[in-house]
């Protein structure tokens, strides 16, 4: 037998005093909106939040003095604690380094240009586990790749049927000498998208 559907309860709250006699208008709508909006961030069901947010400020304050935190606009400081959200490939690559063990110069450009034609290819949320497999960052710091200093090893040594490795505390990526653009581009997606870090497969 299908289970009971739960009783829906239904709460009429006061935006203003008496709200619930007052209609809402074209000349009040504006109003209505804004009361609302700010009763449904400021509320968890049915209780406020706002003493929690007071302790969150005062908390905050202690670490960053209240007069420095004013000085930044809402997206600054989401950057500023949660990192940059997008990532700029040309900007990647300008910070990485190539080494390639005992191949020629024009050898290591070609792959380093399959690599990178295979990192714009991915989709951005891709491209945000390709950075966690090589360097365990699950987003940019707000200086986005300023100060780090990425590297790619292209080793004939390791065989073609692996996939890329990282050592994510070197920043550094492992990769097979793959013989074609579309191998390495599959080997690439197939290690970021099952592997939860740069170790996983070999």
């Amino acid at each position: 037998a299908a289970a009971a559907a739960a009783a829906v309860t239904h709460v009429t709250v006061d935006l203003i005093p008496d709200g619930r006699d007052v209609p809402v208008t074209n000349d009040n709508r504006k109003r209505y909106v804004e009361l609302y909006a700010r009763h449904r961030m400021e509320t968890v069901r049915g209780k406020s939040i706002l003493g929690a947010l007071r302790a969150l400020r005062a908390g905050l304050t202690e670490v960053i003095p209240g007069e420095l935190l004013t000085t930044f606009t809402p997206l600054e400081l989401e950057r500023l604690a949660c990192g940059m959200p997008d990532i700029d490939v040309a900007a990647w690559r300008g910070a990485t380094s190539h080494e390639g063990r005992g191949a020629h110069e024009d050898v290591l450009t070609r792959h380093a240009t399959w690599l990178w034609d295979a990192v714009e290819a991915l989709e951005p949320a891709e491209r945000q586990h390709l950075l966690h497999f090589w360097a365990s960052y699950t987003r940019l710091p707000h200086t986005n790749f300023a100060g780090l200093h990425f590297r790619v090893r292209f080793d004939p040594t390791l065989s073609t049927e692996h996939l890329p490795t990282a050592q994510t505390c070197f920043l550094t990526l492992r990769m097979p000498m793959y013989s074609s653009a579309r191998q390495l581009s599959e080997r690439l997606l197939l290690a970021v998208r099952h592997a939860s870090s740069g170790f996983t497969f070999m």
